[in-house]
């Protein structure tokens, strides 16, 4: 068996994902015959070729076998290598809360084995849920370890992993001298390798770059070189992404049927390999192109897919975040303690009140929106848990409006995502100053918000929105951008005759579809 394995990581190093697997899976049968160590490689060996097929549910298994047998054989190196696959592995998955407690276990274990290189692949991954997460910034300097890493491991298929990271991270950032160092750079490593998934990611990174900075025809070229390599890869993730950025591009370029084409098989993909936040975006992408079509009612089957989805992913989110947020929280708490014992004094009592601000403000931040400083999703959740029990136990009104920003994909596209933020910010702030102290204004997602009215009849809410929406409509958008204008459109329900309070809000979004379909700018309930 042993001279198979070795056979099957040539296979491997060579991005020969599917010989490899084919090899692996004939070995299966003799795992049990085999000794520990053997059983441990075949795993180990496994894993690997599974995630190179993006089949990241079977590489999971066999991360999970391969930690399992390493513990048993007291190999604390391998046993955190495995919980690095394990974590990258769940961060594909979308899994972020748990991939993040394995990533961060298999660096802090690899460190203090002295083995910090061999963490690069950790460190990669640790960098993609930063990333995933929507911070960015946070996940530059991660990137730059990983690639560190790597290059004193002599990994030099991490090392151009990490790179294609890192460069398509600076065109999410819009640094497009950045990005182009950065993917060369990852190009130069990858190519003579014949690594085929990550020749294609970045010349799919460099399609985007292209994109964000108008160049259709270049972007088009670099694209339609990256289906080439995603092909011979053999990885569905890979030629997915192209073919969906394709599919945008085309829809850009108005060949809207070649457009949807490509998002139509990009989706099929993405539903196979079980990757939500990808699903979400595609839905989205295909929303734009059907409407080009003239296909509205595909267009908003695949706009409340993509709102099911997205809703789904940020619930995820919001978790991980509260996570770290109770994680730093228990940090400061034991810190604390050790400074108890050591002071036993005066200065006691007010450490425990610097401790509860800190954790209070903390608190605080994982409820809010980090954009617009609106309550988020879940924030919202809790608070219409109460808000319409309470309206039910007292026989109570209330009334819940969905409000969604009118063409907002064409003031990004037309003014850049720095004014579409802006815009975000400004009417956060807009429906805030609009509603009374008692009201509740939270980001739902996007560029949709929702707002709770306590205590509040349906035509004195249909009259707060219709307040809102002029407020809107006449504020001076152009000091934001020359030609700037942004509406509003509305959906208004109330009471509680609904079966739960997301019926209610179902109902609300239900009637904003319909502002939008009969001309948006206005309110209907």
């Amino acid at each position: 068996m042993h001279d198979s394995l070795r056979q099957a990581r040539r296979l491997l190093e060579r991005y020969d994902g599917v010989g490899a697997d084919g090899l692996l899976a004939g070995l299966l049968p003799e795992a049990p015959q085999a000794s520990p160590q053997e059983r441990l490689m075949l795993h180990e060996l496994s894993c690997e070729a599974a995630f190179q097929a993006n089949d990241y549910a079977r590489a999971l298994t066999h991360a999970t076998q391969a930690r399992t047998l390493a513990s048993e054989l007291e190999d604390q190196t391998h046993e955190a290598l495995a919980e690095a696959w394990q974590g990258a592995a769940l961060t594909q998955q979308s899994r972020y809360a748990e991939a993040m407690e394995r990533l961060l276990h298999a660096i802090e274990s690899l460190r203090t084995q002295g083995q910090e290189p061999l963490a690069c692949r950790a460190l990669n991954y640790l960098a993609i849920v930063h990333e995933e997460l929507g911070d960015v910034p946070k996940a530059l300097p991660v990137y730059e370890r990983a690639v560190s890493m790597a290059r004193l491991a002599g990994d030099t298929g991490m090392l151009g992993r990490a790179l294609s990271n890192w460069g398509d991270a600076y065109v999410t950032l819009k640094d497009p001298q950045s990005a182009e160092r950065v993917l060369r750079e990852a190009l130069a490593v990858v190519t003579p390798r014949n690594d085929h998934v990550h020749i294609a990611f970045c010349q799919l990174a460099l399609g985007r770059l292209a994109f964000e900075k108008g160049d259709d025809a270049e972007a088009l070229e670099l694209l339609t070189q990256a289906l080439g390599p995603a092909e011979k890869s053999g990885a569905a993730r890979t030629l997915a992404e192209v073919l969906a950025m394709l599919g945008v591009l085309r829809t850009h370029r108005r060949e809207t049927e070649d457009a949807l084409v490509l998002l139509q098989r990009s989706l099929s993909m993405f539903e196979t390999l079980g990757i939500q936040r990808e699903l979400s975006r595609v839905h989205l992408w295909l929303s734009d192109a059907m409407e080009q079509a003239r296909d509205l009612e595909g267009a908003l089957q695949h706009h409340r897919e993509h709102a099911r989805i997205r809703g789904e992913v940020l619930e995820q989110t919001a978790r991980t975040q509260l996570q770290a947020v109770n994680a730093r929280h228990e940090l400061e708490k034991a810190r604390a303690q050790q400074e108890i014992e050591r002071l036993r004094n005066v200065e006691l009592a007010e450490a425990n009140a610097r401790l509860a601000q800190q954790t209070q403000s903390l608190l605080e931040l994982a409820r809010r929106d980090p954009l617009t400083g609106l309550y988020n999703r879940r924030s919202l959740g809790e608070r219409l848990t109460d808000e319409f029990e309470r309206a039910r136990r007292y026989d109570s009104k209330l009334a819940v409006a969905m409000v969604d920003l009118d063409l907002f994909k064409d003031i990004n596209d037309r003014h850049s995502h720095a004014i579409g933020d802006a815009v975000l910010q400004r009417v956060a702030e807009l429906l805030s100053a609009s509603i009374r102290k008692t009201d509740v204004a939270a980001r739902y997602g996007g560029e949709e918000f929702v707002l709770v009215f306590p205590e509040t009849g349906h035509d004195q809410a249909i009259r707060a929105c219709e307040k809102l929406r002029r407020a809107i409509d006449e504020a001076p958008w152009a000091a934001l951008a020359p030609k700037l204008q942004v509406t509003l459109s509305l959906g208004v329900a109330s009471g509680t005759g609904y079966a739960s309070w997301e019926r209610l809000l179902s109902a609300a979004d239900a009637k904003m579809y319909e502002s939008k379909r009969t001309g948006r700018n206005r309110v209907r309930a």
